[in-house]
């Protein structure tokens, strides 16, 4: 019988991976399991009885945990192949997995096909229309945003992340409110890998 480990997306989340009162992964969980297919959930760091570092935890550090659920499954000695299915960054997980050939097969759910940093733009886009920003001022704050994640990904440390802020600001001719800016300086200067 095959098995599938089940990796969770970004935030922290339970092994159902719940939100909203809905529990996805419980429901592929017993899809699968009706057609032959046995799974693995668990726990993000810190959720539930879990313990590690789940703040400053990177992709990485969530794909090694992954790899660990894979290896432990291996080691059972009562599956076939072992895969692992992943949603959202759990899906980038999955190709970093499968890049390794750590699994016999990787299901990527809505894993993205584009650098992280693409991935919160857009999510900041997204959030920012249904809440019902201005498409202008959508746009200006992503443009400015898309600059921040730049900046941070070429220079590391920041020294002066106002200055960065408003020559951001001023290099994007992004009109956006002092609010804005000051989220953009939070971004800028956190320290969270």
């Amino acid at each position: 019988m095959p098995v599938v480990l089940m990796v969770t997306g970004s935030g922290l989340q339970n092994r159902d991976e719940e939100i909203l009162d809905h529990k996805p992964f419980l429901v592929i969980a017993d899809y699968l399991a009706k057609h032959g297919i046995a799974s693995l959930r668990y726990d993000d760091r810190s959720v539930g009885k879990p313990r590690g570092d789940a703040v400053n935890a990177t992709a990485y550090n969530n794909m090694k945990d992954a790899v660990a659920g894979v290896e432990f499954l291996r080691k059972m000695n009562k599956f076939g192949k072992v895969g692992v299915l992943g949603h959202s960054e759990g899906g980038c997980i999955a190709f970093m997995i499968g890049a390794e050939r750590k699994a016999d097969f990787i299901v990527s759910l809505a894993g993205g096909g584009v650098r992280g940093d693409s991935v919160l733009v857009e999510q900041n886009r997204v959030a920012l229309k249904q809440s019902g920003m201005p498409e202008n001022l959508c746009n200006d704050y992503c443009n400015a945003l898309r600059e921040v994640y730049l900046y941070k990904i070429a220079n590391g440390k920041i020294e002066n992340g106002q200055a960065v802020i408003d020559s951001i600001v001023k290099e994007t001719k992004a009109n956006i409110p002092v609010g804005a800016q000051q989220n953009l300086l939070q971004i800028l200067n956190s320290q969270n890998p």
